[in-house]
């Protein structure tokens, strides 16, 4: 089964998975780009998703080299049991979700993730935990969309304060002629995405792997 699923990725990404050291990782990395290039073909039926070319930019950000004139931005952010995937016609997009460590979050992580504004909210211990994971997919999700990482910017110098609401488990805002979401989910990670550079008011629409062919 692994090996008809192989097929449909290019010679690259399969490069990529048999450098993975475990089967299960490898595993992982094989189905979350079977399924990127499943929901790319979702949005364009007449491209198969074997027939998808990415080109990279100088930092590593993959962008669709064949669109037959549409234009499809993306982002791919998975972890060990999930996989999300963002894609927009309208502008550059950026997805991350991250599973809830147990690590101990230090006031030197903070620092380093956290504007000065940020770092002045008042919290209890546990919610400065489940605000710490929504600032760090937020900010990550954001300089995935720039598409330079923390080459460019680093999460201290992006600043959300005031954007985040603890008591809900969605937030919803705009900044900056951009809009952001950040979730917390019911399988404990939680999930952060954004597109940039737009003023329109946009609402997502939400689908799961089952609705794919």
């Amino acid at each position: 089964m692994e090996e008809e699923i192989r097929q449909v990725l290019s010679r690259e990404e399969q490069i990529k998975a048999d450098a993975f050291v475990k089967e299960e990782d490898r595993k992982r990395y094989v189905l979350s780009h079977l399924y990127l290039r499943k929901i790319l073909s979702s949005y364009m039926p007449k491209i198969a998703p074997s027939e998808w070319y990415f080109s990279h930019n100088l930092y590593g950000k993959p962008a669709i080299a064949n669109s037959m004139g549409k234009t499809l931005h993306f982002n791919l952010s998975h972890t060990h049991s999930c996989a999300y995937v963002i894609v927009s016609t309208l502008a550059d997009c950026g997805i991350d979700v991250e599973e809830k460590k147990k690590m101990e979050i230090t006031e030197g992580l903070r620092e380093l993730v956290f504007s000065k504004e940020e770092l002045d909210y008042d919290a209890t211990a546990e919610e400065k935990e489940i605000l710490f994971y929504r600032l760090w997919t937020l900010k990550e999700a954001h300089l995935k969309a720039l598409g330079s990482g923390l080459m460019e910017t680093a999460p201290h110098e992006l600043n959300f304060e005031g954007k985040i609401n603890l008591t809900q488990k969605q937030n919803h805002f705009s900044l900056e002629e951009a809009q952001y979401w950040s979730l917390s989910l019911e399988n404990g990670c939680f999930l952060s995405f954004c597109v940039l550079h737009t003023q329109k008011q946009l609402y997502p629409l939400y689908r799961d792997y089952t609705e794919l062919n």
